[in-house]
């Protein structure tokens, strides 16, 4: 079973236990590094992703001035730094993290209309996940910094 819960430094502690390969490393950052850089931001939220209570996945979820920075309009709320532990890679778990998140979102932050997220132009399996899951992409494209980043929408209904 997964469940995306907000992290606590008690009870997910463990998902700063595994390492991504170098490759993936390209395209975002650990759980305990995005934690560090935004864990005092109040707009920035921490989630885990769980399998049968396990800590297996992170993500954060940022509104506010974070969100602007990329994309200047309100009740929108975008996704950074998610990764799945490599020995549950390949299962579906992101994929079904990715299904869950419209739900989570709905029920803990009402005020948020839309998600978005930025997806390096060379991570193709990002890509075919986000699409699959939803996510549209609309031609829109910011420099990164590691190089141009595609921007992917979904619309909360």
């Amino acid at each position: 079973m997964i469940e995306l819960v907000f992290f606590d430094w008690e009870q997910h502690e463990s998902v700063f236990e595994y390492e991504l390969e170098e490759r993936q490393r390209r395209f975002t950052i650990m759980p305990i590094e995005a934690l560090k850089r935004f864990q005092n931001h109040p707009n920035s939220y921490p989630i885990v992703i769980t399998f049968f209570l396990y800590p297996v996945g992170f993500f954060l979820l940022q509104d506010g001035e974070i969100a602007k920075h990329y994309y200047d309009t309100e009740n929108k709320m975008i996704i950074r730094s998610l990764s799945v532990h490599p020995a549950f890679q390949g299962v579906g778990i992101g994929k079904k993290a990715m299904l869950l998140l419209p739900f989570f979102v709905k029920q803990h932050f009402s005020q948020i209309k839309e998600l978005f997220l930025l997806v390096h132009k060379k991570n193709k399996r990002a890509e075919k996940l986000y699409k699959k899951v939803g996510f549209e992409d609309r031609g829109i494209c910011k420099e990164g910094p590691a190089g141009i980043q595609k921007m992917f929408h979904y619309v909360l209904k």
